[in-house]
């Protein structure tokens, strides 16, 4: 079974995490850019309805994701993290797929 991040899989480039950054962002410009991205309503009401889908209270059947929108919330967050890298969003959605799955 494939798992999301599997790192027999993932592990390209072969170097540790905080040696995998991309060197132009890291610009004054792009630096400033992503601080505004804090401030930003857009970029707020995306993560506060995110956080939204998994802190709701109440007994553990009221803070049940459907599998639909997990599966379409978590490829976006893979996307994300794949950015570049050319892998197939059909792959990525197939891996969150299977994690869920897996775990359910």
């Amino acid at each position: 079974m494939k798992f999301m991040f599997d790192p027999q899989r993932d592990n390209v480039p072969n170097k540790p995490y905080h040696e995998d950054g991309n060197i132009q962002y890291y610009s004054v410009k792009e630096r400033k850019a992503r601080r505004a991205l804090k401030s930003d309503p857009v970029v707020k009401e995306a993560i506060n309805g995110f956080m939204n889908l998994f802190s709701q209270s109440g007994p553990p059947s009221n803070r049940v994701v459907q599998k639909d929108e997990y599966i379409r919330i978590f490829t976006k967050i893979a996307e994300a993290l794949y950015h570049g890298s050319q892998r197939d969003p059909d792959e990525l959605a197939k891996w969150v797929k299977d994690d869920f799955e897996s775990d359910s």
